[in-house]
């Protein structure tokens, strides 16, 4: 199998500096808001929606520590279609990322990111750092994986100014 990274692209951000124990520069920025307050659903607006090019209805999900949107994008055909899930995780920091692959530690807005590549092929994450224990995590997975680094940036572009 092989995988490509999002690197010929152009993201918003800026590299920073890594700890080497903890693979995260600094705590990400901390809110005095209630982090049970982020509500994936609501984090695109219908002008989001539409410069996001989804197509799909909003199908939100709620497990033990999580709460999630998925929204479908069809672009053309079938096969170029991909999903975009963003998840909340109430618990689980940038720390807590667990990857096989390489991550690609920046700055986004007010919070640290890591961009990574899905394990076995499975898409593209940004992983958005809300406090040190909890994040927002933007997943765009189906069709090639190396056309998913835009949308999911750009997704996380869209959302990172709404966040806590």
């Amino acid at each position: 199998m092989t995988l490509a990274s999002c690197s010929t692209e152009t993201t918003t951000g800026y590299p920073i500096s890594v700890d080497t124990a903890t693979g995260v520069t600094g705590a990400p920025s901390k809110s005095t808001a209630p982090q049970t307050s982020i509500k994936p659903c609501t984090l695109l607006s219908a002008a989001d929606i539409a410069r996001l090019g989804i197509t799909g209805v909003a199908r939100p999900e709620e497990s033990k520590g999580t709460i999630s949107c998925t929204w479908r994008v069809e672009p053309g055909t079938a096969s170029d279609g991909y999903n975009i899930d963003v998840t909340f995780y109430k618990e689980l920091g940038l720390k807590d990322l667990v990857t096989s692959q390489a991550k690609t530690i920046s700055r986004l807005g007010k919070h640290d990111t890591i961009n990574v590549l899905g394990d076995e092929g499975s898409g593209r994450v940004v992983a958005i750092g809300i406090s040190p224990t909890s994040r927002v995590d933007v997943f765009v997975a189906g069709g090639e994986q190396t056309k998913l680094c835009k949308p999911a940036q750009d997704t996380a572009d869209v959302i990172e100014p709404k966040l806590p």
